[in-house]
């Protein structure tokens, strides 16, 4: 799949944050701003010495460090457990089925049945085109607009918390049932998003233990990853500067304004791990060669079952993307990726019993 170039994220980064404030309510902050409505002591932007290390002294393409240093924190959060699941099924009506990191891990996707998903997702958004500003509770939040000519019979519909707009969690319901309208999907997301945000006010900690099994990957830092590939590439093939950027906490790239192959790294849930055998920043891992570029795969930590019925299992890890095969440097990053310190337990651990991630009942 092409990425998008460096120059095109830095692009849309810097248009998201001049243009951020149309149709927003008004009183509203500054697009770098924290969101007025969540309280200063709040865990939403609190961080830590770890956290905020890893932001510090990267070579960030430009504009971007500041988003990098916001992202440091939310990385230290439990997407899954930002999901409430008797919310999820009074809103819904259908009992929750499973529960799982998908993709990146920024984000968590709760199933209902086989035609409901709901997605909480942490990210950057590139625009703030196509939302819609209001106010719930003192909290500026978002809706997403009706795409112009669409059908009227909607598949999904989004809303969005912003930590430091444009970036924040966007929570996402779909579903595959044809009977219901897109006001009726939004009416359903704005029941289900209400309950959430006073958790996305003071969202959960990864180390204290709200789901189970422990994903170890949480908090760590995909550009400080990336620092061996910034130490021997510094500039593309005709000179350009290279520089990290990213659009969530949990993927980053090596790029410049022209690469349309970046380095890449992701801390991911793996669903796909064929490939040559290798050994890669000490651990089993795989290759997946495609010409002259190649995916190193490395999983981590324990499978997680995800279809009822199904022996199919997501396996959080590491998968980084070399424009070229060179598996000296791919277990350099990846030992990068890996040796990075874990989170710090949470004092007193979770106030309710934890959830067990994958198929839920």
């Amino acid at each position: 799949m092409l990425r998008k170039t460096g120059r095109v994220i830095l692009a849309l980064l810097t248009a998201s944050a001049v243009g951020a404030c149309s149709g927003t309510v008004a009183g509203q902050g500054t697009p770098a701003e924290p969101n007025p409505g969540i309280p200063a002591a709040s865990a939403t932007m609190a961080t830590t010495a770890a956290a905020e290390d890893t932001a510090v002294g990267l070579p960030y393409g430009e504009g971007f460090q500041q988003w990098a240093e916001a992202m440091a924190p939310m990385r230290t959060w439990d997407p899954c457990a930002l999901h409430h699941l008797d919310s999820a099924e009074a809103a819904i009506g259908v009992p929750p089925t499973s529960l799982i990191p998908m993709d990146t891990l920024n984000a968590c996707n709760l199933a209902l049945g086989t035609q409901w998903n709901i997605t909480v997702e942490m990210l950057l958004l590139t625009t703030m085109d196509g939302w819609q500003g209001g106010d719930l509770d003192g909290i500026r939040v978002y809706r997403s607009l009706p795409p112009e000519g669409g059908p009227t019979f909607g598949i999904s519909c989004q809303f969005f918390f912003p930590v430091k707009e444009p970036l924040g969690v966007r929570v996402d319901v779909t579903t595959l049932r044809e009977d219901k309208t897109r006001d009726d999907l939004c009416a359903i997301t704005e029941r289900y998003f209400t309950d959430l945000v006073p958790t996305l006010k003071n969202p959960p900690l990864a180390a204290a233990g709200h789901t189970i099994p422990a994903i170890s990957l949480y908090g760590k830092d995909p550009c400080a990853a990336l620092t061996p590939a910034a130490d021997a590439v510094p500039a593309d093939e005709v000179g350009n500067e290279n520089y990290l950027v990213g659009l969530d906490p949990y993927s980053c790239q090596w790029t410049s304004e022209v690469t349309i192959d970046p380095i890449a790294l992701e801390y991911a849930s793996l669903f796909d791990e064929g490939g040559q055998p290798a050994t890669l920043g000490g651990e089993p891992g795989f290759i997946q060669a495609n010409g002259g570029r190649c995916d190193y795969v490395v999983p981590v930590d324990d499978p997680i079952k995800f279809l009822p019925g199904s022996e199919r299992t997501a396996i959080p890890g590491v998968k980084l993307t070399l424009d070229r095969c060179d598996t000296e440097r791919a277990d350099q990053i990846i030992t990068t990726a890996l040796d990075q310190p874990a989170l710090e337990p949470a004092a007193g651990g979770p106030s309710t019993e934890p959830v067990t991630l994958g198929v839920l009942g």
